[in-house]
């Protein structure tokens, strides 16, 4: 599967599953690279200066709140969205600029990952608190390449504690 099937399909998938707080992170991360779509900056041409990609499985499941875990990503990939955009000329910022959002099932926590192109800057506060909020924890790293990665994890334990 292509990095745009595994968004595709999981459109087709439920994005709650009744009875549970469960949602297929593959549709959530979708549903949030088309609200980012419309306000991405453009070229005098018009064309889309930066590019979002997302490889996220359809078959990935996230414990917790929908909307919440829905805006904190939205907000960390408009974040995301602004940096890879930079034209400082003193960053090193590659000629492709993308945001780029992926995830993992570590067995133990769900690890979603928003990582961009350009100049590395600190997570805003209001993001961690977002974060918590939603029941997990936010790291960030700079990338070695230029840009930094913020990878938000949500444990499993909440879809236990919240089913109890």
């Amino acid at each position: 599967m292509t990095r745009s099937d595994h968004a595709d399909a999981a459109d087709l998938l439920p994005l709650e599953r009744p009875g549970g707080r469960v949602i297929r992170l593959a549709t959530l991360v979708a549903d949030v690279a088309r609200a980012v779509a419309p306000s991405l900056p453009r070229g005098r041409d018009g064309s889309t200066l930066v590019q979002i990609d997302c490889d996220v499985d359809a078959s990935i499941v996230v414990p917790g709140h929908a909307t919440a875990v829905r805006r904190l990503l939205e907000s960390l990939v408009r974040s995301a969205v602004k940096a890879a955009a930079c034209d400082d000329p003193d960053s090193d910022v590659p000629p492709l600029r993308e945001v780029l959002v992926t995830a993992v099932d570590t067995g133990h926590a769900i690890e979603i990952e928003v990582a961009d192109s350009g100049p590395f800057r600190e997570l805003a506060s209001v993001d961690s608190v977002a974060a918590e909020r939603a029941g997990g924890s936010l790291d960030v790293l700079a990338c070695a390449e230029g840009g930094r990665a913020v990878t938000l994890r949500l444990p499993h334990r909440l879809a236990a504690a919240r089913a109890a």
